[in-house]
């Protein structure tokens, strides 16, 4: 993905953790991203952003040994991450910016993005990078955080940086697109046709505070990184915090997180 070098290098130092992560809260808007792309059998497919993988390996399901996926990411920890998972695949993992994508014009049937736009320093060109190298009537279908409040770790993001010190990046561009309005004007600037904005809504299940945190303790994705860029007090505020708006009772669990997240979709 094209992002700032703070954000790339908070994806390459917790590309376990955010593997992990994936797993269980991403890749749950995993079959909604792939039915707004219409992927079928013997497509090519592009994944732009695709860090651990979710959305190419399961896209790789649906098109069967006659097509492709090509996933791409600048992070090369979450490409490695990836390539474990990748055997025996129809996917190809390689090093790309996605605002400047080194793949051919109308070479593909479908650009998939799962949370990764909203990271780019320029999404209208990262979008116009997306529809150049559609097929005429190919699809788009992108996936942007919203707020804090409405994504599982936000929350931490969200207290954590009110303890950064001041003038330190504080990473807000995560919830740059958090408006279905603005990515419709994305979209639509970027000429696609046919542009739909949904919100799609999952809940991810923890077994224990300690499960819920084990991300942000290893610097899993920018929640992550800004958590571990605190001092040990500022850091056991912030679990305090969110430990209250998680469990407001004495209990450490099980609880349930709502994430939300917008998917927009557009025609070539």
């Amino acid at each position: 993905m094209a992002t700032s070098p703070m954000t790339k290098l908070s994806f390459d130092s917790g590309a376990s953790a955010w593997d992990r992560f994936s797993v269980r809260s991403s890749a749950l808007y995993v079959p909604a991203l792939l039915a707004a792309a219409g992927i079928t059998a013997g497509q090519r497919v592009l994944d732009v952003a695709t860090g651990a993988g979710p959305s190419a390996f399961e896209a790789a399901t649906l098109i069967g040994p006659s097509g492709l996926v090509l996933g791409t990411d600048l992070s090369l920890p979450m490409l490695e991450r990836a390539k474990r998972h990748a055997e025996r695949l129809p996917v190809s993992l390689v090093a790309m910016d996605g605002q400047a994508l080194a793949c051919r014009d109308a070479s593909f049937d479908a650009v998939i993005c799962l949370l990764g736009l909203m990271f780019f320093a320029d999404a209208a060109r990262g979008l116009a990078e997306f529809r150049r190298v559609l097929r005429p009537a190919g699809r788009v279908a992108v996936c942007v955080t919203t707020t804090p409040d409405r994504t599982v770790y936000g929350r931490v993001f969200e207290r954590a940086r009110q303890y950064l010190p001041a003038g330190r990046e504080t990473m807000a561009w995560n919830f740059a697109l958090s408006e279905p309005h603005q990515l419709e004007a994305l979209l639509l600037g970027a000429a696609f046709r046919d542009v739909a904005v949904s919100r799609e809504i999952r809940q991810v299940s923890f077994d224990s505070l300690e499960d819920y945190w084990a991300a942000m303790e290893a610097g899993g994705g920018l929640s992550g990184a800004t958590y571990r860029a605190l001092s040990p007090d500022a850091r056991r505020a912030v679990r305090d915090e969110v430990r209250r708006g998680l469990l407001p009772s004495e209990s450490d669990g099980p609880f349930a997180v709502e994430g939300e997240v917008l998917l927009g979709s557009g025609r070539r």
